[in-house]
């Protein structure tokens, strides 16, 4: 079957657009979520495309059925996205619910990136906000703070928030560093280390951005913690982003259970 002209140019200009959209965000961003993601959806796309002309083009049964398997490789994918999105929307209505009377020892705070080598950014800021808020009403909780240093940062994420803590009035005795992490799975991995627990599940509050309770709250329960989410709030622009960013990352921390 010979393949329509006004077919092949549309997408033509379809992958054209789509290769400069991931261009545009490569010199906008760098390689960020954004523009990783942007790649994925390009080179699905493309692949689809072209098997799609070859299979009008050969009309091969080999052709038809990978082309069968790349619609239900975009149908899993899509559904997989929304169902994560939803799960990460739907934690963040319940995230400040912390029960009365609630027997806890442990406050684990979260890092984020630092801006200026040394600063807290924003995000870094509300997460530690929302822990002096959890310590007006649990003074005597121990605090770990979990960051590890960036290669463009000057101290650890976690020394960073230690000072923010200390600065405002919460004793340094209090608080525990963990300064190794270089992703939520080993802020929570590296964190659980500095717990001397008994055997069976340990009550903790977890803080973490909005956005981010769901796969944190994930993580902390594979390994045994029962943790009680509080979450901090994300301007809402950058938070669009990073929901998207969390469906790669949820799949891939569920993945290595």
């Amino acid at each position: 079957m010979p393949i329509k002209f006004l077919e092949g140019k549309k997408s033509f200009i379809l992958i054209t657009v789509l290769l400069l959209i991931t261009l545009l965000l490569y010199f906008l961003v760098g390689r960020g979520t954004a523009f990783i993601l942007m790649s994925f959806f390009t080179f699905i796309t493309a692949g689809h495309i072209l098997i799609k002309v070859i299979d009008q083009k050969y009309n091969n049964k080999y052709i038809h059925l990978l082309k069968i398997a790349s619609r239900s490789f975009l149908l899993i994918t899509g559904i997989l996205a929304v169902y994560i999105l939803t799960r990460v929307s739907l934690s963040q209505f319940s995230c400040e619910e912390i029960p009365e009377n609630m027997e806890v020892d442990y406050l684990i705070v979260l890092g984020s990136g630092l801006k200026n080598g040394d600063e807290l950014s924003e995000m870094l800021e509300n997460r530690l906000i929302k822990a002096l808020e959890v310590l007006e009403e649990y003074p005597n909780l121990t605090v770990i703070v979990s960051g590890g240093q960036g290669e463009d940062e000057l101290i650890s994420e976690a020394e960073a928030m230690a000072n923010y803590l200390i600065e405002n009035g919460i004793s340094e005795a209090q608080i525990i560093l963990e300064n190794e992490s270089r992703s939520t799975r080993e802020n929570l991995f590296n964190s659980v280390e500095k717990i001397d627990r008994m055997s069976g599940q340990t009550p903790m509050i977890l803080v973490s951005s909005d956005f981010h309770l769901f796969r944190a709250k994930m993580i902390a329960e594979h390994l045994d913690l029962q943790p009680t989410g509080v979450c901090s709030s994300t301007d809402l622009i950058l938070k669009g982003n990073y929901m998207i960013r969390e469906i790669p990352a949820v799949v891939n921390d569920w993945w290595r259970f």
